[in-house]
């Protein structure tokens, strides 16, 4: 069996709420929408035996299943950080953010193996499926530049 799942990337619309602790730094909390590219595959190969009775019952390769997806998907985002003003435009922060886009699920089809020997009835019915859960922790390290457009009251 091989399975691979994982998150292509993501992205966030967020607000933010905070104060500040002194003037040059922020502490904060985010949250908000959160988005991104989910794939999931899985696939199952390999032969049925029945160990001690390999004479009358060989083995018989199982019928290769399949499955897969590629989405994208929504969810919500959470976090809290800080912010810190080092010079006139210039800000340092440092951000946490879990995000949870959901879960999905990758059904394949089923394949019967025959038994081959008398009176070849199905010996296994094989069927590939992956269950996938998109949440994490993103931690983030930053720098900002500040464009001061107009007169700061």
């Amino acid at each position: 069996m091989n399975v691979s799942s994982g998150l292509g990337w993501i992205g966030t619309v967020r607000g933010r709420v905070g104060f500040l602790a002194n003037p040059s730094i922020l502490l904060y909390a985010t949250g908000g929408f959160a988005y991104g590219e989910t794939y999931a595959s899985v696939l199952t190969t390999g032969y049925h035996w029945h160990p001690g009775h390999e004479t009358a019952h060989p083995d018989n390769p199982v019928v290769p299943t399949w499955a897969s997806f590629n989405a994208i998907s929504v969810g919500w985002t959470v976090g809290g950080g800080a912010e810190w003003m080092f010079c006139q435009h210039w800000s340092a922060k440092v951000e946490a953010l879990y995000y949870d886009l959901g879960s999905h699920s990758a059904r394949g089809q089923f394949s019967p193996v025959i038994n081959p020997a008398p009176p070849n009835s199905i010996a296994i019915i094989n069927g590939a499926t992956t269950n996938s859960d998109y949440q994490g922790v993103i931690a983030r390290l930053g720098v900002n530049y500040h464009f001061n457009f107009g007169a700061v009251p």
